[in-house]
C-alpha cells in the first residue's frame, strides 16, 4: 500500500469521524454552516476542532473540517429557493432569540457572511449572499407586511 492510498484513507477516517460524530447531529444545512465557520479562526484561517485532534493531528483534523465546510456549502446553493428557505427558517428556530429581531441583525449586520469558506469561488460566494439577502427580505416581508393601501 502507497503512502498516498493511506493518507487518502487516513482523511477519509477523519471525514466519516466529523459527519458521523458532530456535523450529522445539527439539523439545518444553515447551523452546519454556521458550526463550521465558527472553528475557523478569523486571522490565520486555520479549523481547529478539540475532539478531532486529540485523535489525529491538526493538520489532518484542518484539512477535513475545510473540506466538509466546502461540501456543505455547495450542497446548500444546490437546493432550490423554496428548499432554503425552508432550512433557514428551522436554524432561526434553533437559534436565541425573537426572529423579528434576527432578521433585522441579518439585514444589518450579515453574520452569514463569515459562513462562506475561504475556498469557495467567486460566483458560489455571490450566490450564497444574493440568495441570503432575498430570503431574509422576503421572510421579514411575511413577518411584517407591508400596510395595505385603501382602495379609492
Amino acid at each position: 500500500m502507497s503512502i498516498g492510498t493511506t493518507n487518502r484513507q487516513a482523511h477519509t477516517k477523519v471525514l466519516e469521524d466529523l459527519w458521523r460524530n458532530t456535523i450529522s447531529a445539527i439539523p439545518t444545512d444553515m447551523g452546519k454552516l454556521a458550526y463550521l465557520a465558527s472553528l475557523r479562526d478569523p486571522n490565520s484561517g486555520l479549523y481547529h476542532h478539540y475532539g478531532l485532534e486529540t485523535v489525529y493531528s491538526a493538520e489532518q483534523s484542518d484539512r477535513a473540517l475545510r473540506q466538509m465546510h466546502v461540501s456543505v456549502f455547495y450542497d446548500w446553493l444546490k437546493k432550490l429557493l423554496a428548499d432554503q428557505k425552508e432550512d433557514l427558517e428551522h436554524y432561526f428556530r434553533t437559534v436565541e432569540g425573537e426572529l423579528g429581531t434576527i432578521l433585522e441583525n441579518w439585514k444589518v449586520l450579515e453574520p452569514y457572511r463569515s459562513y462562506v469558506p475561504a475556498a469557495a469561488d467567486e460566483a458560489g460566494r455571490q450566490l450564497f449572499m444574493d440568495d441570503l439577502r432575498l430570503l431574509v427580505d422576503l421572510m421579514q416581508r411575511e413577518l411584517f407586511p407591508p400596510a395595505r393601501r385603501p382602495t379609492a
